[in-house]
């Protein structure tokens, strides 16, 4: 059994970490929330001063052995088939950092419990009069017909400065109204913070950068195309050369850089577990170089499997299940791993991408039969002067917050043209924390 899921980014990119990992789940514990319910992927956006607003998903597993718990990181929805209610919650959110180890306090000042129905993953963001919007693509139809209809809905907060205590409440959704090809409607539309565009990652692509540009999201524009399309040949090289292997796609809002000349956004990476954990793959343990044979040491990189074999072998291989699995036969591990990265794009027309960084996840000193794979990045905001706060929803069970500073972000990005130049060496890793114990979680 590998003890580590990934492998350290210092080990190959040195000048990178953040500052501290946070469990903030527990800000929804005495709620009216089902028992036993997880609360995962939560959207963040900035009301004023350390007040922030959150939107998260709600799930409460058919069966009781399966619901979330304390202290349990073995009860992912997937191991339940999503047989239960998923709804969500909206929370108004007190947020500060402690001084010795960087660690989120986060304390509850008002929340609404949607109940009725199934938004899934939002993302908030504002407008550019500053109000508070959640970006839905409502889910319409079960699997493998669902479709989804794109929606923006105002988010209402009133505060009692005396109480320290809010109101927050759901505005009824405005339609983003597209006539364009089918493939467009996804819920990873990108929203640019502090304006009316949204941005479109293509999968298997993610470029070209493809912007809409909705005028007022009080009454958006309809449209039959893209405003704007940023082309970039790096992104058509690296699906060529990984395939279904590594797939890029969007994941957070996008924030505006200090500089106020380009856009930051996280988006989140699958990637097949085979890349990465050697026995994932018995079949192809000859085919790994030095990293192959049993509990051999893990790896950074997807390129001996993207140059290994042919697109037939591979698409068989791809079906293979990954078999992490408790003592007792129970699996532990979701068929694909998932991981960050972190992108920039300029402000202004054409809204070129410039810069994208190595795939990563935050390093929590867990071990491997802990790690079900997936970590989703689904909200970026800003924390004071000098640092970013990345939500994220681990497991699909725990809602957690990254703290990047803006240092750290900067080590990380790479000019889209030194990319295109080592797509062979493209990385996906952990990212330690300045103090280890500060990634206690």
């Amino acid at each position: 059994m590998v003890k580590r899921p990934w492998v350290r980014c210092r080990r190959h990119h040195a000048k990178t970490g953040s500052r501290s990992v946070s469990d903030i789940t527990s800000v929804f514990d005495g709620l009216t929330l089902p028992d036993g319910a997880c609360v995962f992927n939560p959207a963040l956006v900035h009301v004023a001063g350390q007040v922030y607003c959150l939107f998260a998903r709600v799930y409460n597993a058919s069966e009781t052995a399966k619901r979330c718990a304390p202290g349990h990181m073995d009860r992912s929805p997937f191991l339940d088939g999503w047989r239960g209610q998923s709804t969500n919650v909206l929370a108004v959110i007190r947020l500060s950092s402690r001084p010795m180890d960087a660690k989120l306090d986060a304390k509850l000042m008002g929340y609404s419990y949607i109940g009725h129905t199934n938004l899934e993953d939002g993302r908030m963001f504002k407008d550019m009069r500053g109000r508070m919007f959640v970006y839905l693509a409502l889910p319409m139809g079960a699997h493998p017909k669902r479709a989804v209809v794109n929606t923006v809905s105002r988010v209402f907060i009133r505060c009692s400065r005396s109480a320290d205590s809010c109101s927050v409440s759901l505005g009824f959704p405005r339609w983003l109204p597209y006539f364009g090809s089918p493939s467009v409607m996804d819920k990873n539309w990108v929203p640019w913070n502090g304006t009316a565009f949204m941005s479109f990652s293509h999968y298997g692509t993610f470029g070209p950068h493809s912007v809409f540009n909705w005028g007022s999201y009080d009454d958006p524009l309809p449209h039959t195309k893209f405003d704007a399309v940023a082309e970039d040949s790096v992104f058509t090289a690296f699906a060529r050369r990984y395939g279904k292997l590594l797939h890029l796609a969007g994941g957070t809002p996008a924030v505006l850089e200090p500089s106020g000349s380009s856009f930051l956004a996280v988006g989140h990476l699958k990637a097949h577990p085979g890349c990465f954990h050697p026995e994932a793959l018995p079949a192809w343990v000859d085919r790994s170089g030095p990293y192959g044979g049993r509990g051999a040491a893990m790896q950074a990189r997807c390129d001996h499997l993207a140059a290994s074999a042919n697109d037939t072998t591979r698409g068989e291989v791809l079906q293979i299940a990954f078999d992490f699995r408790h003592d007792n036969g129970t699996g532990t591990h979701y068929p694909l791993d998932y991981a960050f990265f972190l992108y920039r794009f300029n402000a202004t027309p054409p809204y070129n991408m410039t810069h994208i960084s190595y795939g990563f996840m935050p390093y929590t000193w867990r071990t491997a039969v802990d790690h079900t794979g997936i970590v989703f990045p689904i909200g970026l905001e800003r924390f004071g002067a000098d640092d970013y706060i990345i939500t994220y929803g681990d497991s699909d069970q725990v809602s957690k917050a990254l703290l990047l500073s803006i240092r750290q972000a900067e080590a990380m990005l790479w000019p889209l043209a030194e990319i295109g130049r080592r797509l062979d060496e493209y990385t996906v890793c952990a990212l330690p924390c300045e103090g280890e114990a500060h990634c206690a979680y």
